[in-house]
């Protein structure tokens, strides 16, 4: 996990690497419900790993 101060002031940016053997967009559907998140992206990192930005 990573967290960064984003160029507004009032957001910050967190970046997730996370494996598991579910599905990515299971945990995409989840934070995309939390009230404060703006947006959810997914980044294709490697076959065997996907980097989630909310």
């Amino acid at each position: 996990m990573n967290m960064e101060t984003a160029a507004d002031p009032q957001n910050i940016n967190i970046e997730l690497t996370v494996a598991s053997p579910r599905s990515v967009e299971l945990l995409f559907s989840q934070l995309s419900k939390l009230v404060d998140v703006a947006r959810v992206e997914i980044q294709q990192r490697t076959t065997t790993s996907q980097q989630i930005r909310a």
